[in-house]
């Protein structure tokens, strides 16, 4: 297949998908019936078949091409929420030891208990859908506004974790080893970049592999390619003004922390074999320290002005709020 035939019908696919007249058309038809409507699982069909496309160099006959990408695109345990393998590694993949399975099981139950609890003590996903709250609570107190959103976005690392491990957890009873989303927890990270790298692991792999990579290569910008991806994450997900606006701020950031040499100097540190007997622990450890502090208030913002906002109204008042004042 031609990669630009197949990034052209990957965009038509996703515009169409966010087309409203697409999906009243379909649904007089009768193709939006069931629990899931097309254009909610089309976004994972989409990464799939792209992946299928590109990786299915060793089928030699269309009979062979057929069943393996059918067993791949519908491949049950990951079908619907992921977590994204690659035709290649999925090709290849196995399951040896039942220990470490069993130990996962484990902790993919007590992660699920904790979202429990944590949900039924804090409503964040009622608060945070809510239209308006946001900018209501901004207006009294911008402090506790911006900590509804870090309480927020813990939680929804848990949520997802906890729907991605399940997910895993099938398919490693079924011998297969897909990779794991949440590498680290949203607070363990120390810069946006360190962040997107383990958040949603197996779509950063994916834009990395089939997207960031071949860009960088033609263009030889990082800026560019960064930029694209964001894009092609907004279409990816849904077309909305806000999300651009998210997306703008994630590259800005991103260039800025490669331009400063910021997250260069986190790698560094958090790589770095420290020992209690090392003269500049302590000055490695606050630097760590200020790192994160400074990017758990950028993600803060980030997501307070990308998701938290229901309107252009609201993200300037969220802007002015956040950086000027709340009256």
């Amino acid at each position: 297949f031609s990669p630009i035939m197949i990034w052209i019908l990957i965009t038509t696919a996703l515009f169409l998908k966010e087309s409203s007249q697409a999906r009243r058309i379909t649904t007089n038809f009768g193709f939006s019936t069931g629990l899931r409507r097309w254009w909610q699982a089309l976004p994972l069909f989409i990464l799939r078949t792209t992946s299928f496309c590109f990786d299915s160099k060793n089928c030699t006959t269309i009979k062979d091409w057929l069943l393996n990408g059918f067993t791949y695109v519908f491949y049950a345990p990951l079908q619907a929420t992921g977590p994204i393998m690659r035709y290649s590694k999925f090709e290849s993949t196995s399951i040896q030891n039942s220990l470490s399975l069993r130990s996962y099981i484990i902790r993919t139950v007590l992660a699920w208990y904790m979202l429990h609890k944590a949900t039924s003590r804090v409503p964040t996903f009622a608060l945070t859908s809510t239209p308006g709250l946001f900018i209501r609570l901004t207006k009294t107190d911008t402090s506790a506004a911006l900590a509804l959103v870090f309480v927020a976005l813990n939680i929804i690392w848990l949520k997802f974790t906890v729907i991605w491990r399940f997910a895993k957890c099938l398919a490693l009873l079924d011998g297969v080893d897909p990779p794991e989303n949440m590498r680290r927890f949203v607070c363990n990270n120390f810069t946006i970049a360190g962040f997107w790298r383990n958040w949603h692991t197996s779509f950063y792999e994916w834009l990395q592999y089939y997207l960031y990579r071949p860009l960088l290569r033609r263009t030889k910008s990082k800026t560019i390619a960064t930029v694209s991806v964001f894009a092609f994450v907004v279409l990816w997900h849904d077309l909305e003004p806000k999300l651009y606006v998210w997306g703008t701020l994630n590259s800005l950031c991103i260039a800025l922390e490669r331009f400063s040499g910021l997250d260069r100097a986190a790698r560094e540190c958090i790589h770095l074999q420290l020992t209690s007997t090392s003269k500049n622990l302590f000055w490695r450890r606050a630097r760590l320290s200020a790192l994160g502090s400074l990017y758990i208030t950028i993600l803060v913002v980030a997501n307070a002005v990308g998701f938290a906002s229901h309107s252009f109204d609201d993200l300037f008042f969220a802007l002015q709020s956040i950086f000027i004042s709340a009256e």
